[in-house]
């Protein structure tokens, strides 16, 4: 199963609950000898290359063998455990798989959580640069609009590049990395810029264009979270799934997530929901369908094709197959889900047919096979609204809707990528010294599709760029555009 990415946070640290001890050095400090960081690195690199299929689509064999044993080389000299994660996560961008990611140690972690200080600002990445959003401290002069010129004395673009490094794309598209990057700043600034308590402000307040310094102190990660959750809306158990009528002729469905359990934690039911929608819209006779899956972060196998199924009125082919290296996962108590491994190791090996050696494809999956379409499938206009959160599952869904030239997509470039991503089962490998965690994707999924472009995602037929005071004040163009295409075809809302 695809879990749905945007529960999986950039940064593990805010799940973690476990206790460290006291001791005189944080966990970030603690050294390692060259020979315990060798140790780690060749697990990394062993269970990366044995487990996880895809790991050289954006990189030859050669080429990230010769990275890798350069990288190793530079291990020969003490390091802390920060200075190590800062190191290896500089391989993300080499594998180019956005379901990949390296974790701080729960120790670290947990320290953050307690001790940390964080920048307190929510911020966002727009095109000509990065702005506030909000500002959780009232010990300041800056307001919410200012563009940021500079942290600590470091340009913005310098510290935003910086970051990127870290951010793992699913092949060559930006969008969700950038996404990553500005929605978990003050985290990630954290933890790869610097762990400092003072920040110093450089920036121009909105309608502005002198630069003004302030300083900020940071607050406690909890804090922040919190201030950001009430920012943002979110609600434990938000319904994932929302239909609506519009008018005689349009009507709005939001899917928010693909994620059973996220659907399921709404009290909702998703296939219940799609059947009673479209024959909503079927005994309705609905003319226009905007379909919102902005920030979908993917979920499970078989709801992108469902939905798919009620979107068009020919038979179609959704994954061209799913690929695997191993029949079973060796070395389970390397792992953090031991328990979870075994269970399937015992269950997967008759799931596959081997196709070469160190290649096995799935006998069955609910994405594999032709699909037909359902009673009441809608077939008529279709608007889909996209952006750099459409990720995972949400990226296969896009592809095979773009593919089968089904409706226009207006936004930005979707986060997931045409052909394929490496996800599924991701397991969270513990560094046997330094405790970090590494995920190992071992499913690889790829789309019927063809004629697309490596490396990217689906591409908006109506791009749709906002600035800051659009943000500020809640204007939702992506939806705007749409109504107004409705509109323009003499199908939209009437006066």
């Amino acid at each position: 199963m695809k879990k749905a990415f945007w529960i999986i946070c950039l940064f593990v640290f805010i799940t973690s609950t476990s206790l460290i001890q006291a001791q005189t050095k944080s966990p970030h400090e603690q050294t390692f000898t060259p020979e315990q960081l060798q140790e780690d690195f060749k697990r990394m690199r062993t269970q990366l290359e044995q487990n996880q299929p895809g790991l050289y689509e954006y990189i030859s064999k050669p080429d990230l063998d010769s990275y890798l044993d350069s990288l190793q080389a530079t291990l020969n000299k003490p390091m802390t455990s920060l200075e190590f994660l800062n190191l290896i996560r500089h391989i993300l961008i080499k594998i180019r798989n956005g379901h990949n990611n390296i974790y701080a140690s729960k120790a670290m972690a947990n320290y953050a959580r307690s001790k940390g200080r964080l920048l307190p600002l929510e911020v966002v990445w727009l095109k000509d640069g990065l702005y506030v959003k909000d500002v959780y401290t009232t010990k300041s002069s800056l307001s919410k609009g200012s563009k940021i010129a500079s942290i600590n004395g470091r340009a913005i673009q310098d510290i935003l590049s910086n970051l990127l490094r870290y951010a793992a794309p699913d092949g060559y598209n930006e969008t969700f990395p950038r996404r990553r990057v500005y929605r978990n700043f003050s985290i990630a600034y954290y933890w790869y810029i610097s762990q400092t308590d003072v920040f110093q402000i450089t920036y121009q307040a909105a309608g502005q264009s002198t630069t003004q310094t302030t300083m900020l102190t940071g607050i406690p990660f909890v804090s922040l979270r919190d201030q950001m959750n009430k920012s943002r809306g979110n609600r434990p158990k938000a319904k994932m799934l929302a239909f609506k009528v519009l008018n005689d002729e349009t009507a709005f469905l939001r899917v928010e997530s693909f994620s059973k359990s996220e659907i399921k934690s709404g009290k909702q039911n998703y296939k219940k929901f799609l059947k009673k929608t479209f024959a909503t819209l079927a005994q309705k006779q609905v003319k226009n369908l905007i379909l919102d899956v902005r920030g979908n972060g993917g979920g499970d196998d078989g709801y992108g094709n469902l939905l798919f199924s009620y979107l068009t009125d020919r038979p179609f082919n959704y994954y061209k197959y799913i690929e695997t290296r191993v029949k079973r996962i060796k070395n389970p108590k390397y792992y953090e889900n031991t328990g979870e491994i075994r269970l399937n190791n015992l269950l997967f090996g008759g799931k596959v047919k081997k196709i070469a050696e160190g290649k096995y494809r799935l006998k069955k999956n609910p994405g594999l096979g032709q699909f037909q379409p359902k009673a009441n499938a809608f077939t008529g206009n279709l608007y889909v609204l996209i952006d750099g959160g459409c990720f995972s599952a949400t990226g296969e869904f896009a592809s095979c809707a773009h593919y089968n030239k089904r409706g226009k997509f207006i936004g930005e470039e979707v986060g997931g990528n045409y052909y394929a991503n490496t996800s599924g089962a991701m397991l969270p490998l513990v560094l046997p010294h330094t405790k970090l965690r590494v995920i190992v994707s071992i499913m690889q999924y790829v789309m019927d599709v063809k004629g697309y472009p490596k490396g990217r995602g689906v591409m908006p037929d109506y791009p749709v760029d906002y600035t800051i005071q659009d943000v500020l004040q809640g204007r939702d163009l992506v939806m705007q555009k749409a109504l107004k295409l409705i509109g323009s075809r003499g199908e939209g809302p009437k006066k």
